[in-house]
């Protein structure tokens, strides 16, 4: 909201609003007005304060019929309603009431002095007041830039019509008289009302218009004089033909009188300061009088009696409307800064220039220091304050030895010129204005001597600079950071938006889904910045997808119980529930397909029903077709779901191939439906034991569906690779080795079938790399360690497989394995030097098989994956191996190290082997 006085003689009758909102409210077809039933004053503010844009947008396409209902709604609109437009409204807004004051002149120009002066009174008064009192920085103080366009536009619009409307007005005097009209205009008030506003209001608003314009930055010294002696002319006669009318007008002609002879006639202008604060001080605004002092401060500023300006700034930051009024302490600031930046023109070496520019910052430094800010208005007063920061200073320029906000100002100067750069599509100029931005924001992005106001803009700006810059990860990692520090500031909350949309683009560049390591350090900050999202802007309208965005995130990188609590935590109402819900069920179900977990499973069996529930819901609703095929697919795999875990804990299968058949009849739409329910047919002839059959059932499907045999081929394998694990786990080594031969099999014809496929040598290396892996996995799992290496080993020159974590497993197991191998041959034979030359070969397989354990517990040290215990289990066996009598006590110190961690280990395997190591090391 723009900074306004504390003591506006504006403010609205607050009882009256109430009734009058009503009334606007109940418009429907805008009836006959005119001036006598039109209460436009309060009206329009009423409306303009309660932010009832659509009933004023109603009066603006529909304006009275009676002109001067049509007049006095133009006059309203300008002095209270476009002055709360935002900068973005501002232009369309003007435009608008521009062609309304055109089309009312068109259609009695004989009214033009009245219309004029009531449209540039509210531009004057009504436009430059409301927006940061501009009016009064542009007289007194240090306009802004931004001020100052808007007072350029307005003063010299004003100043045109105002001067159309004095001559018309001298038009009038001569032609009216002897007009048919005349006598008509006399009778019905009218030529009152022209002699009125043709001879007071004309010309003072002009001499307002013309202060305005001889003020503006940039206007030199005899333009602005005679700017000003134009509008001590045309006021001259306003305070000669109007001498008996009220104090508080002749009180504020001569203030205007006397701030129009500060740039003209400078040693007359005491004189009508004194004027006006001659009368009755009940009679006069006291924002009339307090300007009247400070026009002394400034004509003893001039005259250089700097003991008197002191003086006079002394009593007048004393002064009641002062200390109340925060606007009225940043002009008098801002009247010290001119003081010092005119003392600065006239250094004459730069080293002063520079003393002096620091110097002339030091005011703003004291009142940002001022504890009589509000709290809540601190933020507003330290951006507003910023921008006057940046007049006056050159961009390329040193600010090592300036202020912390100056040195933001400059830098903002560099970014402001890069932006529009980058909108004008200059690309080298945008990178050398940001480039030296960046260089002025990243000491202060990482400063904790600045303000928090003033570092949260630093980081924001910063960011957006690395970002147009092509440092995508720099400027994610520091919008992730301003949303961390500054989650209760508009800044952080447009710094989590940034760096949410920037992380997942920058997860989704081919440049980097196409480079492991670069995929994990942007999949990292894509984590970071959805996790500071649900934390900490609960509140904004993105974190209610942010639930969603995060299990998303997690079951990507195959973190199932991370993407389950994520899910859970979705609103009931979310439109994403459903999707939530069977999105939890696919991770619920990839964990218990690792564990057979009980308690889990009749979790999921509660999530089906939820999910099945949803779903119909759902369906009774509007859905176009795509949606509710989506949601049939859904229900379709929820019966799935359930199906295959009574596979693996019933062994009712007439119930099971019952279930298979009532689901495949009323799905039969469903998308590869029949491929997952033949895998499930498969799995049920491996579970009664008929892997014969099953092996023959798959292998036909080749013959009849070779298009699908991969990817059915697939489920069935995995399902065989996790019976080997169950059978690990309870020492049956003859299921372990015949399954083995079974996979080993099986896979070797997937991986035929992938080579033949037309498009392998185009196959993207992704899903290249998880066909191959399966012939990697079964060799292994059947024994054949060596060729298991040499798979792992190619899959890792692929240019995605260098970093795949199951490569690098298998890859680490089969060294492992071999060299296990090799050491129980050493073991066995007699001949010391067989065994000696066999204990070398297994050390040299222990060798790289450590080196990639050590990779593996790196890169997975902060997940706890099964990765990591697998490698540190397989890592302190070797140790166990291969090193002195001296060195394996250690081994039980870093096994109690990692329990402190995780008591169980990581669960079996690992655990128990873990757990024998320790007591075969620990002393006891």
């Amino acid at each position: 909201m723009p900074l306004t006085g504390d003591n506006d003689n504006r403010r609205v009758r607050w009882w009256r609003l109430s009734a009058l909102t009503v009334l606007a409210l109940a418009v429907v077809r805008p009836a006959p007005c005119t001036a006598q039933n039109y209460d436009e004053e309060l009206f329009i503010q009423g409306l303009a304060e309660r932010r009832l844009d659509s009933v004023i947008e109603h009066l603006i396409a529909n304006p009275p019929k009676h002109f001067d209902g049509r007049r006095i709604l133009l006059k309203a609109l300008t002095e209270h309603y476009l002055p709360t437009r935002t900068p973005q409204q501002f232009p369309d807004i003007y435009q608008r009431m521009l062609g309304m004051y055109d089309r009312l002149v068109q259609e009695s120009p004989e009214r033009q002095p009245i219309l004029a002066s009531d449209f540039s009174q509210g531009l004057l008064f009504g436009v430059l007041t409301g927006q940061q009192r501009t009016d009064l920085f542009l007289t007194w103080g240090v306009p802004t830039p931004t001020q100052t366009r808007l007072a350029w536009d307005l003063s010299s619009r004003s100043a045109t019509l105002l001067e159309e409307a004095a001559g018309k007005w001298t038009q009038l005097q001569i032609t009216m008289p002897r007009s048919p009209k005349f006598n008509d205009m006399v009778n019905t008030g009218t030529w009152g009302d022209l002699q009125s506003y043709g001879s007071r209001n004309v010309p003072y608003f002009l001499a307002w218009a013309k202060l305005y314009q001889a003020c503006l930055p940039g206007t030199d010294a005899e333009q602005a004089k005679k700017l000003a002696q134009d509008g001590l002319n045309a006021l001259g006669s306003v305070i000669d033909g109007y001498a008996a009318q009220i104090d508080g007008f002749k009180a504020r002609c001569h203030l205007l009188r006397g701030r129009l002879l500060l740039i003209a006639e400078p040693d007359e202008a005491a004189a009508e300061f004194n004027k006006a604060l001659d009368f009755d001080a009940q009679a006069v605004e006291p924002e009339v009088r307090w300007q009247a002092r400070l026009g002394f401060i400034m004509d003893y500023r001039r005259k250089g009696e700097s003991e008197k300006v002191e003086q006079r700034t002394k009593a007048l930051l004393a002064e009641e409307l002062t200390v109340k009024g925060l606007i009225y302490r940043i002009l008098i600031y801002d009247n010290q800064v001119r003081a010092l930046r005119a003392k600065m023109a006239k250094a004459k070496n730069e080293e002063s220039k520079q003393e002096l520019l620091v110097e002339s910052y030091k005011p703003y430094e004291v009142l940002m220091a001022d504890p009589k800010i509000p709290a809540e208005l601190r933020d507003q007063v330290e951006a507003f304050i910023f921008e006057r920061l940046a007049t006056g200073i050159d961009p390329a320029g040193d600010t090592s030895k300036l202020p912390p906000m100056v040195q933001l100002a400059m830098a903002t100067q560099n970014y402001n010129l890069g932006i529009g750069h980058f909108q004008n599509r200059r690309q080298a100029e945008m990178k050398q204005a940001l480039t030296q931005a960046i260089k002025l924001l990243e000491p202060m992005a990482a400063s904790q001597q600045i303000t928090a106001g003033t570092k949260a803009r630093a980081m924001q700006m910063l960011g957006a600079s690395q970002y147009l810059t092509n440092q995508a990860k720099h400027s994610i990692e520091t919008m992730i950071a301003l949303a961390d520090q500054f989650p209760d500031r508009n800044e952080g909350e447009a710094g989590i938006r940034a760096a949410v949309a920037w992380a997942e683009g920058l997860c989704n560049h081919p440049q980097v889904v196409n480079n492991p390591e670069a995929k994990k350090a942007a999949g990292k900050l894509f984590g970071q910045a959805l996790n500071i999202l649900v934390e900490k802007y609960g509140s904004i309208d993105l974190a209610a997808d942010g639930w969603y965005m995060l299990g998303a995130f997690y079951r990507e990188r195959e973190q199932y119980p991370q993407a389950v609590q994520a899910y859970k935590k979705l609103a009931p109402d979310h439109r994403l529930i459903v999707d939530a819900t069977y999105e939890k069920l696919v991770c619920m179900n990839a964990i218990w397909a690792e564990s057979h977990d009980n308690l889990l499973t009749a979790e999921i069996l509660s999530t089906i029903r939820t999910l099945q529930e949803q779903v119909e819901r759902a369906m009774q609703g509007r859905v176009d077709a795509q949606r509710r095929q989506q949601l049939r697919r859904y229900m379709a795999q929820s019966i799935l779901v359930r199906i295959a875990m009574m596979i693996e804990t019933t062994s009712d299968f007439f119930a099971i191939e019952r279930d298979l058949r009532e689901l495949t009849g009323n799905y039969s739409d469903v998308q590869d439906l029949a491929m997952r329910v033949t895998v499930l047919q498969i799995r049920i002839l491996q579970k009664q034991g008929k892997w014969a059959e099953a092996k023959t059932k798959l292998l036909a499907l080749r013959e009849k569906q070779r298009d699908k045999f991969g990817p059915l081929a697939v489920g069935v394998i995995e399902n065989i690779f996790a019976d080997i694990n169950r059978a690990r786990i309870d020492k049956d080594e003859s299921t372990v080795r015949k399954l083995g031969d079974i996979a080993d099999e099986l896979a070797r014809e997937v991986w035929t079938w992938v080579q033949q496929r037309s498009d392998f040598a185009t196959l993207d290396e992704a899903e290249k790399i998880a066909y191959w892996l399966l012939p990697a996995k079964a060799s292994e799992y059947a024994g054949k360690h060596k060729e298991a290496a040499k798979h792992y080993s190619a899959i890792r020159a692929l240019k995605s497989g260098k970093n795949n974590i199951d490569a690098v497993v298998g890859l680490m197991e089969s060294y492992f394995q071999i060299g296990e191998q090799l050491n129980a041959e050493a073991r066995a034979t007699e001949k010391p030097e067989e065994k000696q030359a066999l204990e070398k070969q297994a050390l040299a397989q222990y060798r790289p098989a450590s080196a990639l354990c050590n990779q593996i517990i790196e890169s997975e040290s902060e997940k706890k994956s099964r990765y990591y215990w697998h490698a540190q289990a397989r890592l302190l066996a070797m140790v166990d191996r291969t090193t002195s009598q001296k060195v394996k006590p250690s081994i039980a110190k870093n096994i109690q190290r990692l329990q402190r961690d995780d008591a169980e280990l990581g669960g079996d395997p690992w655990k128990s082997i873990l757990m024998q190591l320790e007591a075969k090391h620990s002393q006891r």
